[in-house]
C-alpha cells in the first residue's frame, strides 16, 4: 500500500468513529445507557417528573406523586365538596372519593363545611375555627350597658348564642356613657337628646315647672310662679309670724313680707293672729283677791289671740302657795293671773319667781297683771326682767300694774291685760 493510500484508509476509519460515538446519545442530553428515550433531551434520568403520561425522569414509573406538578387531594367522605385537611393525598390523578378542595373539620357530617351557616349549636358549623362565633345566624344581638342605665348603647351591638355579662337585649341608648339620657330621659333645654329620640330640646313647653333652680319647662323663666311646687305665701303686714288669708301670692321663694301660715283676721295688731279660741285655761296664782268667773271677765288681747273671747269656754285652775314650774305646767293653763284686786300685797318667793319667769320664757303661756300690787320680795327691776320688757320703757317710779300694763300692752306679745270695762279688777 503506497503512502497516499494509507492515509485515506486512516482518516476514513477516523470518521467512521465519530458516527459511531454520536449515535449512541442521539439526544445530546448527556445520558446514553440509563437514558429512556434518547430521542428527547427532556426525558432522561435527570429530569423532573410531570402528570403527562410519560416517565419523564426514566425511573420506570409514570405520573407519580413526585412529579412536580401533582395536585393535593382531600377525602371528601360525606360529599358536601370540601374534603378533609388532616388527611391530604398527593397524585396526577384524583383517587376515588377525593377532591382538590380542603377546608371541611367535620367530614363526617355534610351540613359542616366552609359553605355552612353558623348556628347556635355548641358546633363549629362553618369551620373558621370558631363554635357559636359572632358570625351565627339566628343569634340574638346583645349591647353594652356601660352607664347601667338599663338600656343597651346602640352603635355597639354584637350576635351570640348567649348573654355576655353586662350586656343587654336592648339597644336604645344613644348615650352610653352618661345614665340620665337614654330612652326614659326628661327632655330639658340644653341641646342635648335626653331621651333618644333623635330631636333636641322637643315638647319642653309641655314640660312641668318646679321649683329647683332649672328652666324646667324652657320658656326662659326659671322657677316661676307656675311650678307645680310652687308656695303659697300669705303677707305678714304685723310681722307676727300669721299671714293675711286674703292676700297671698304663689312663688318659690319667699317673698318679703310673706308667710306660709295665714289665718290672721286682724294683720294690723302682731297680738291677733290666729283668731279662734275654743277653749281658754287661767292658772289662778295664791293671793288673787277677786272674782274670776267667766261671767265677771271681758278679756283684752289674751295671749295675742284675738279681741273678743265671748265664744272662748274659761276654766279656771288655782295654784297653791310655794308652786314651782313644773305646777305651773301642769295646769296646763295658757294664762296665769297674778295679784290681788283688793290691793293687797303679795310676796312671791324667788322659787315662785323662776317658775313663772320658766313659764313665760318657755312659751307655755301669757302674764296677766292686775291692779294695786305690791310686788314685795323683789324690785321692779325684777319684775321688768320678769315680764321681758325693754328696761327703757320703765322708769324708776314705775310700781303699779297698770303702768307695766301700759307697756305690755303695746310691746310685748305674751302680755294679756285686762280690760278697763271690768269693775271688779279696779279699772287703768
Amino acid at each position: 500500500m503506497d503512502r497516499t493510500a494509507a492515509l485515506l484508509f486512516l482518516a476514513l476509519s477516523s470518521l467512521a468513529g465519530c458516527d459511531d460515538k454520536a449515535s449512541a446519545d442521539a439526544d445530546g442530553d448527556g445520558y446514553i445507557s440509563d437514558d429512556c428515550d434518547n430521542n428527547d433531551a427532556d426525558i432522561n434520568p435527570g429530569a423532573d417528573e410531570y402528570c403527562d403520561g410519560v416517565d419523564n425522569n426514566c425511573d420506570g414509573q409514570t405520573d407519580e406523586s413526585t412529579a412536580v406538578d401533582a395536585t393535593i387531594w382531600h377525602p371528601d367522605v360525606d360529599g358536601d365538596g370540601y374534603g378533609d385537611d388532616t388527611i391530604p393525598l398527593t397524585a396526577c390523578e384524583a383517587p376515588a372519593s377525593y377532591i382538590a378542595i380542603g377546608g371541611d373539620c367535620n367530614d363526617g357530617r355534610a351540613d359542616i363545611g366552609p359553605d355552612a351557616e353558623e348556628i347556635c349549636d355548641g358546633l363549629d358549623n362553618n369551620c373558621d375555627g370558631e363554635v357559636d362565633g359572632e358570625d351565627v345566624v339566628g343569634a340574638e344581638v346583645w349591647y353594652p350597658d356601660g352607664d347601667g342605665d338599663g338600656y343597651g348603647d346602640m352603635d355597639n351591638g354584637q350576635s351570640a348564642c348567649s348573654q355576655p355579662k353586662g350586656w343587654l337585649s336592648d339597644g336604645s341608648d344613644c348615650n352610653d356613657s352618661d345614665a340620665q339620657i337614654n330612652p326614659d330621659g326628661t327632655e330639658t333645654c340644653d341641646g342635648t337628646d335626653e331621651d333618644c329620640d333623635g330631636t333636641i330640646d322637643e315638647d319642653t313647653e309641655k314640660i312641668d315647672e318646679y321649683c329647683d333652680g332649672v328652666d324646667n319647662n324652657c320658656d326662659g323663666t326659671v322657677d316661676e310662679d307656675t311650678a307645680l311646687d310652687a308656695s303659697v305665701w300669705y303677707e305678714d303686714f304685723d310681722s307676727d309670724g300669721v299671714g293675711n288669708s286674703d292676700v297671698s301670692l304663689v312663688a318659690c321663694e319667699q317673698p318679703s313680707g310673706y308667710v306660709l301660715t295665714d289665718g290672721d283676721c286682724d294683720d294690723a295688731d302682731p297680738k291677733n293672729d290666729t283668731c279662734s279660741c275654743d277653749s281658754l285655761t287661767i292658772a289662778v296664782l295664791p293671793g288673787w283677791g277677786g272674782s274670776y268667773t267667766s261671767s265677771s271677765l271681758a278679756w283684752q288681747d289674751v295671749e295675742a289671740n284675738q279681741s273678743s273671747y265671748g265664744d272662748c269656754v274659761i276654766s279656771f285652775v288655782d295654784v297653791p302657795s310655794g308652786f314651782t314650774y313644773g305646777d305651773l305646767v301642769k295646769t296646763g293653763a295658757e294664762v296665769l293671773l297674778v295679784g290681788d284686786v283688793g290691793g293687797g300685797s303679795i310676796s312671791y318667793s324667788s322659787t315662785n319667781l323662776d317658775a313663772i319667769s320658766d313659764f313665760l320664757s318657755k312659751g307655755h303661756g301669757g302674764l296677766v297683771l292686775t291692779y294695786a300690787v305690791s310686788y314685795s320680795g323683789y324690785t321692779n327691776d325684777d319684775l321688768v326682767e320678769w315680764v321681758g320688757i325693754d328696761p327703757a320703757t320703765m322708769t324708776s317710779s314705775t310700781s303699779s300694774a297698770s303702768t307695766i300694763m301700759s307697756v305690755l300692752d303695746t310691746s310685748h306679745p305674751l302680755a294679756i291685760g285686762l280690760s278697763s270695762k271690768n269693775a271688779n279688777m279696779g279699772g287703768y
